[in-house]
């Protein structure tokens, strides 16, 4: 029983130092920005609820970050979707390491559909993005995502764990969600305040008021005599 709780004390500090190495410095460099992941407070979630919600915000998150489609042009965003990625698969190792060390079992719950749904739903929305728009598009779908995982965490997650490790788990990854927030959030103006780029305004679908060009006329290509011509015996 020693050895077996020396090890996850050692597991529970890989966590929290992988987790706040990766988003904790750069939240608090820039606070505020998740101000709107505010939530109302759900029932406590047992032990095997919160693990059911954490390991689908996991998930999701490297589902829509890992599925980056080629319309996605700006080198920034790409990056950005790539680092994301990679601390979602980290956060999902880690978490896998905690509920075997608990011997826990997700148990559904609505939170964790509602994320699943929501990266379902992201990478619809992005597949259907043209070259250009699909950069601010992908920003937002994350901004969107990254809300949805904070306010499940401070209304529900982070109130619900009676194992310890599992809620120191949930406090530490708190601040690389909302690290990913905020620099999808800043990523997206530096974007909008860009000039358009020549390729992009190429692919750009016409205005909906723009008067669709008139049809040519068809032309009879069958051999006909004119009608002033006279045939030559």
């Amino acid at each position: 029983m020693a050895a077996r709780n020396n090890g996850i004390a050692i597991l529970l500090g890989l966590v929290l130092a992988g987790a706040c190495g990766r988003g904790g410095k750069e939240a608090a460099d820039r606070p505020g920005a998740d101000s709107a992941a505010a939530a109302p407070e759900e029932p406590q979630l047992s032990d095997n609820q919160a693990l059911d919600v954490l390991m689908a915000m996991s998930g999701a998150g490297a589902e829509v970050a890992g599925n980056i489609p080629a319309t996605v042009a700006a080198p920034e965003v790409r990056r950005y979707l790539n680092v994301v990625r990679a601390d979602h698969v980290a956060l999902q190792e880690e978490l896998r390491l905690i509920a075997d060390s608990l011997q826990l079992a997700p148990e559904p719950h609505p939170t964790g559909e509602r994320m699943r749904a929501a990266a379902q739903d992201a990478q619809l929305v992005l597949g259907q993005q043209a070259y250009g728009a699909a950069d601010l598009t992908a920003l937002q779908q994350e901004s969107k995502l990254n809300t949805l995982f904070l306010g499940a965490l401070d209304s529900a997650v982070l109130r619900g764990p009676r194992q310890e490790l599992l809620a120191r788990y949930a406090k530490a990854v708190r601040p690389t969600i909302s690290a990913h927030l905020q620099r999808a959030v800043q990523l997206e103006t530096m974007l909008r305040e860009r000039p358009t780029s020549p390729r992009a305004a190429a692919v750009r679908p016409a205005p909906l008021d723009t008067p669709p060009r008139p049809r040519p006329a068809a032309i009879d290509v069958g051999r006909r005599t004119p009608p002033d011509t006279v045939p030559s015996r």
